[in-house]
Parts: C-alpha cells; structure tokens; sequence
C-alpha cells in the first residue's frame, strides 16, 4: 500500500514537473536566442547592400557643374572610370562624335590641334565612339559621363583619338599620321592651350539646344579667364603617367616634351597639359 503510494506521489510530481516545463522552457530558450541574435554582431554580406539606383545617380549628376564633371574624369575627386550603356549618358554617340568634331575644328582654329575634325570635312573620316563613366568613390551617387570619340580618314592614312566631357571639356588628344608631313611644320601655340577645357560659343549652343540649360557652365570661351604659363624642365618631371591612365589610353613610355600649366585666378581651375610631338604622332593631355 505504501509502495503505491509513493508511485503516486512520484506519478503526480513528475507529471507536474513536465507540465511546468513545457509551459515555460520554450519561452526560456525563445528569450535565450532573442539575446544571443541581438547581442552578435555579424558582417552583412554585401549583396544585401543596395547602391544607388540609376535614377538617383542621374538626378544627382545633373547638377554638377562643367568643372566639377571635369574634376571627377581626371580624378581631382576620386573616381572609378568604367565603361557604361550610352543610354545611361545624356549625349548619344552621334551628338559625342558632332560636339568632338566641332571642338577639334575651334582647337585647329587656335593651332592647338594640327587636324581640322569639322562636319565639312569629316565625311572623308569613319568614326567610332565609346561611353565612360567616373563615379566617385565616397557616397557613388555623382557621375561624370566621358566619350573616347576616335576618327579615320578614308585611306587609312589618319587616326585621331579624342577623350571629352559631355560638357565639352578635351582632357586627351591623339593625332597618328601613317605618313609624314602635316606633323613637320605644325607647332602649337601654346599661349591658347587653355581652350581645350573652354568651351566655345557654337560648341555650348549646340549642347543647349539638346540637353537645354542643365548645366551650370563655368568655362565658357570670353567669360573665364585662364593663365597660361610654360613648364620648366623640373617641372615636366612631374608627370604621372599613372593619374593620366586613369581616363586616358596612354602608354607607359609616354614622355612630354612640353608643358603648360593653366589655371584662373581663384584657384579654382588648376590643370598642367603635357604635349609630346614627333614627324607622325601628335598627343596632347591634360592631367590635375
């Protein structure tokens, strides 16, 4: 009788331990695992973190000035230089190969460029045109779309390679002749070497007629004033052939012969040219 009782009493207790046990264990190791997610701090992967969409990239670019594209294609605010869809850009490749054109013309006016590119003459030219974008690399949300724009006579004689802002800024010309002569007695004038980063009245009427008045346009011909001052020989040393890489397809071995280096007044436009000239090469670059 004894020993039923106590089976009892052991049947009833264990019944009501498990009873217990199953009403609050679970929210034990519920507020057990609630802690521990809280307290773990662990890396998010990376496909979790979304960038900024095109659109927003977009409407943020929008409001950078000539300048300030200019200073993210040649690295002066640190940039990423990828290839990018040219429906992403606002010029499409025909407006990039008219405006390259009619600023090489203005260029071979003022005997920088020894070639005229202009509309009248460059039907004797097939053409080729690639789209760039510079993103900066802090908050990639502001963007500079870039075009290599690159010209070949009929005969294959002629090749020239243009890389220029969508504001119209030449940051990189190459002129290759498979035959002497245009390149003998062609010597630029250095004294107006800053007209390739301002932009020329006909050049901004034709950007404005397909873009409208976006752009806020800080270098324009006859309203910005830049100083042009001849480099030293020390001073051509201090070409780095790495920073001009970055938006440029310049080989390793370029060498300068000449500089110049253009700035303005309040120190806002600061830039040095390198130019290298042989009896069929023509390259002109322009470097922070």
């Amino acid at each position: 009788m004894r020993r039923e009782f106590f089976k009892n009493i052991i049947f009833v207790t264990t019944t009501l331990i498990i009873a217990v046990l199953s009403v609050i264990l679970p929210g034990v190791i519920l507020d057990y695992l609630n802690r521990q997610e809280v307290s773990d701090l662990r890396d998010v992967p990376a496909e979790y973190y979304a960038g900024p969409s095109e659109s927003v990239i977009l409407n943020s670019s929008r409001q950078l000035s000539d300048l300030e594209n200019l200073h993210l294609v040649t690295g002066i605010w640190e940039s990423e230089v990828t290839t990018v869809n040219p429906s992403s850009c606002r010029l499409t490749d025909v407006d990039a190969r008219t405006l390259a054109s009619m600023r090489m013309s203005n260029l071979y006016n003022k005997e920088i460029y020894p070639v005229d590119l202009s509309s009248d003459v460059n039907q004797w030219y097939a053409w080729d045109a690639t789209a760039y974008r510079a993103i900066d690399t802090t908050f990639r949300t502001y963007a500079a779309n870039f075009w290599r724009i690159t010209f070949y006579k009929y005969d294959h004689t002629e090749k020239h390679t243009i890389i220029m802002t969508e504001t119209g800024a030449i940051v990189y010309a190459h002129a290759e002749m498979s035959e002497g002569g245009k390149l003998d007695s062609f010597l630029p004038n250095t004294d107006r070497i800053g007209y390739l980063l301002l932009i020329d009245r006909e050049s901004r009427k034709y950007l404005t007629e397909i873009l409208g008045d976006q752009t806020h346009y800080t270098l324009v011909e006859g309203t910005k004033r830049l100083i042009d001052k001849d480099m030293s020989d020390e001073d051509l040393k201090e070409f780095d052939v790495n920073a001009a890489s970055h938006y440029t397809p310049i080989s390793e071995d370029f060498t300068p012969d000449s500089g110049v280096m253009i700035y303005d007044d309040d120190d806002s436009v600061n830039f040095n040219v390198y130019i290298q000239k042989d009896d069929k090469n023509y390259t002109v670059i322009v470097e922070p």
